[in-house]
């Protein structure tokens, strides 16, 4: 139903300036009180509501911790690389046998 509200309120916005954007609103308006009959409906459901267990006291660092690391995925390859190709660097240079 999405899909037709945000289409009409273009619409509604684009005939605005030619007094004639009721037609855009009042497709907005239908769709809005569509979703929100859906809403209500599904609301009423025994099943509707569902508990979650509270997480650990680290849980939130452990999710913040994994969202960084997704996040800085790439710079964080990019960097361990560069330190690999050093390390071998020096192995190799310095690494030598006695």
């Amino acid at each position: 139903m999405s899909a037709v509200v945000a289409p009409a309120a273009i619409i509604g916005l684009v005939l605005a300036p030619f007094g004639t954007e009721w037609g855009g609103f009042w497709a907005v308006d239908h769709g809005l009180r569509w979703i929100l009959y859906v809403a209500k409906v599904a609301a009423s459901f025994d099943f509707a509501v569902s508990y979650t267990v509270t997480p650990l006291w680290w849980g939130v660092g452990c999710l913040v911790f994994g969202a960084l690391l997704i996040a800085l995925w790439r710079a964080l390859w990019s960097v361990l690389w560069c330190w690999s190709v050093v390390c071998i660097a020096c192995v190799l240079v310095f690494g030598g046998s006695t």
